[in-house]
This record gives structure tokens, C-alpha cells and sequence, in this order.
């Protein structure tokens, strides 16, 4: 295939941004997501109709670090109410998150593991999933910021927050100039009512939402 992968976003809008990214990073995933689909996976990522005859065009877009919960968080939040914002209860993972687009259209995505603390990257994952959607929904919906939230308007970093343990992930705004928090969940599931994928959540309200969806974990 010869597939060339090119940049289409190194950001949100002008009221957020991503961490960020070295380019020789990203050029580190292009060249080995190319060699990946020259090796035959082109078909896992044709998710949407081509122009017959034209290559389609293959893009790395977003790409966010990845960022988990400190370990000591869960024995908090079991024990009581979490207090403070969330920017104090997470902690870096060396992995990066790339959505990748065929044709403009969000179809795949890639990760990636930094090797060393020189930068050096390795792609460990690529795949077509529902997932690359529900980040994009959820990236638009910062774009518009239809609630008007001051968290989302005072140009927040955001990330990708990822608990495994709850089967929850969500972007992540962190605006340092108010030192404050915004939680938007990307995919959870149904029955944790308070993690739905259509507001900002602050850290209080993402930290009860996760209190009581742990409390429902335990039923049998």
C-alpha cells in the first residue's frame, strides 16, 4: 500500500489543548502504523466507503497522553469521600493514545509506550473500534462547550483518563490557571448512573459518581 500518515490536529480549539508531542514521537508512530498496514492490516481499518481508485488517506489525528488513577485512590474513596480535585488523584502511564482517521472519518486507533526517558516510542496496538467515535463525539462537544463551562473556556490540557477496575474512560480537562477539573466520560456502563457522556463532571461529582459505581460493583 505505501501508506504516507500525516497530522491532521495537534489540538482541540483555542480554548483547550493537548499535552505537547514531541513530532519526532509522533513520526516514530506514523512510520510503524505505515508499516503495519503495508504488512496487510489495511482492511482492519477500512471502516468507511473510499473513492474507487484513490488510496485513501490514512491520518494519525489526536493524540493524547494517558493517565490512570494513583493507586492509594481506591482505598480513599473506599473509605470516604474523596476531597481536593482530581489533578491530585492521577498519576502519568508512558503510554500515548493516537486516534487515527481514514478518509476524515474517525475509524481506528493506535497506542504507543514510550521505552525509555530519552522519548524513544513503540506502537503495541492498532485497532478499529467504536471507541475512536465516542472520543471524537466527546472532543466536539469540548469544541462547542454548550454549557459554557469555565473550566472547558479557560483553555484546559485535556487527556485520557482510563480506570480499568470500573470499566470507565473519559477525557480528562485540567485548567491549571484555576487549578480545577473537568471530567467528560467517554464510554461506561449503563448502570452508573452518574457517569454519563453528556456533561462536564467536576472532581466532586466524578468522585461520588465512581464511589457509588464501586458500591455496585460488589453485587452479585
Amino acid at each position: 500500500m505505501g501508506q504516507d500518515l500525516v497530522w491532521i490536529k495537534k489540538g482541540v480549539n483555542s480554548m483547550a489543548h493537548f499535552d505537547d508531542i514531541p513530532r519526532g514521537l509522533l513520526q516514530t508512530v506514523a512510520r510503524e502504523v505505515a508499516d503495519l498496514v503495508d504488512r496487510g492490516l489495511e482492511d482492519r481499518l477500512k471502516g468507511v466507503p473510499t473513492t474507487p481508485g484513490v488510496p485513501p488517506a490514512l491520518e494519525i489525528a489526536e493524540t493524547l497522553t494517558v493517565w490512570k488513577l494513583k493507586p492509594n485512590t481506591f482505598e480513599a474513596l473506599a473509605a470516604s469521600a474523596l476531597s481536593g480535585d482530581l489533578v491530585d488523584w492521577v498519576v502519568q502511564t508512558p503510554f500515548l493514545y493516537h486516534q487515527i482517521s481514514l478518509d476524515k472519518k474517525p475509524t481506528g486507533f493506535a497506542r504507543s509506550y514510550l521505552r525509555d526517558a530519552r522519548g524513544k516510542t513503540s506502537l503495541f496496538q492498532l485497532n478499529v473500534s467504536d471507541l475512536v467515535a465516542h472520543i471524537d463525539k466527546a472532543i466536539e462537544m469540548i469544541d462547542r462547550n454548550d454549557q459554557h463551562d469555565p473550566v472547558t473556556a479557560a483553555n484546559p490540557v485535556v487527556r485520557l483518563l482510563e480506570i480499568p477496575a470500573y470499566h470507565v474512560m473519559a477525557l480528562w480537562l485540567f485548567a491549571e490557571t484555576l487549578h480545577e477539573s473537568r471530567v467528560v466520560i467517554v464510554v461506561a456502563p449503563n448502570r452508573y448512573t452518574g457517569l454519563k457522556a453528556d456533561s462536564f463532571l467536576s472532581s466532586q461529582e466524578f468522585f461520588a459518581a465512581l464511589k457509588d459505581a464501586a458500591a455496585l460493583l460488589h453485587i452479585t
